[in-house]
């Protein structure tokens, strides 16, 4: 009688690489904020410092009020009573 092979498992993913390489493009795009922060920290600073001398905000700011339109009291008598006859209306 012959020698049966138990049949070989293939090996393991390795996704330690890439983990690995995800953590390096993290670690590369904190490097590049940071180097991108550092650049503009003086210009910012600059306008901050610029604007209190002015007493005006160097970038436009908008405020923005917006309101609901209220409806009228005939309107909301208007829409209870269409709700009401639906609620009790025979089906």
């Amino acid at each position: 009688m012959g020698l049966k092979s138990t049949p070989q498992m293939p090996p393991p993913v390795d996704t330690s690489i890439t983990d690995k390489t995800a953590e390096a493009e993290a670690k590369l795009e904190a490097e590049r904020q940071t180097k991108l922060q550092d650049i503009t920290d003086p210009y910012q600073r600059l306008s901050f410092v610029s604007d209190i001398q002015r007493g005006a905000p160097s970038t436009q700011t908008t405020v923005a009020q917006g309101f609901a339109p209220t409806a009228s009291p005939f309107a909301q008598a208007v829409g209870t009573g269409i709700g009401a006859y639906a609620a009790l209306a025979p089906k």
